[in-house]
């Protein structure tokens, strides 16, 4: 069974809620950061062309 791919705009590339890091990846701030090993806390790694359900289109101010 192949995975489901969301249209293009749906992507994390396009949401307000990514921090971009270099060209492909970067940060979702969608939620606070989660708690993981050695007392760090961050915010979920993301590829440009992953997904979530709750995509919020960047504003353009």
């Amino acid at each position: 069974m192949s995975e489901a791919k969301p249209p293009s705009h749906l992507r994390c590339e396009t949401c307000e809620y990514l921090e971009l890091h270099d060209n492909n990846e970067g940060n979702c701030h969608r939620y606070p950061p989660v708690f993981i090993e050695n007392s760090h806390w961050k915010f979920p790694h993301v590829s440009i062309h992953h997904w979530c359900g709750e995509h919020v289109p960047v504003s353009v101010d």
